[in-house]
């Protein structure tokens, strides 16, 4: 198994990656939890991004639940969310012409979680299989935040987040994804990363 690694500005906060503190973003998504939201709570410009990564097109809100949010007190939390509370996990969807733009934050407070917290995203999303993409959770220790992984498809990147006492993880795919290459997506992540809050 195979997973490629991108550094992409190392972590370091003069490189515009702030640290994340899980509470305040868990406070700002709070009143957006489920399914009914319309506007994200992390402040994505995904249209500098598509830019910057050399995408043509305006981005928009998908036209269907665009947002949704699922914090570790939520009634519909899962156990995972629980294991690693507090922590939140926020899905935003983006429309650029015919593709969506799909994006999943989970940050946690539990260090090296985030990649195993979105596994089951990254397979659902990518067509991937399980076995495929198991290595992103076991080599994640080992992930500096800033560095962009691509799971063997190349249908989905994850950018690993720099969280104080905790751990972070962001993942974006093209669905679908023909026409745009792992370079597009990688650097569309990682531009992404960069403006959470």
């Amino acid at each position: 198994m195979t997973v490629v690694i991108t550094a992409c500005g190392g972590g370091d906060v003069s490189l515009g990656r702030p640290a994340i503190k899980v509470d305040d973003l868990i406070r700002r998504s709070a009143p957006m939890a489920g399914d009914d939201a319309k506007v994200c709570p992390v402040p994505y410009d995904v249209n500098a991004a598509a830019k910057a990564a050399g995408i043509g097109g305006s981005a928009a809100p998908a036209d269907t639940t665009p947002v949704t949010v699922t914090n570790s007190d939520s009634a519909d939390a899962g156990s995972f969310l629980k294991s690693v509370a507090p922590a939140v996990e926020i899905e935003c969807f983006y429309e650029i012409g015919a593709t969506e733009v799909k994006t999943a934050l989970l940050v946690t407070s539990k260090a090296n979680s985030a990649f195993d917290g979105l596994l089951p995203t990254v397979v659902a999303w990518s067509d991937s299989r399980l076995s495929e993409v198991r290595g992103l959770a076991a080599g994640q220790a080992s992930v500096k935040p800033g560095d962009v992984v691509t799971v063997p498809s190349g249908k989905a990147a994850i950018d690993k987040l720099e969280v104080p006492g905790g751990d972070g993880a962001l993942v974006v795919v093209f669905d679908p994804a023909e026409g745009f290459s792992t370079a597009q997506l990688t650097k569309l992540t990682d531009t992404l990363a960069t403006q959470v809050r």
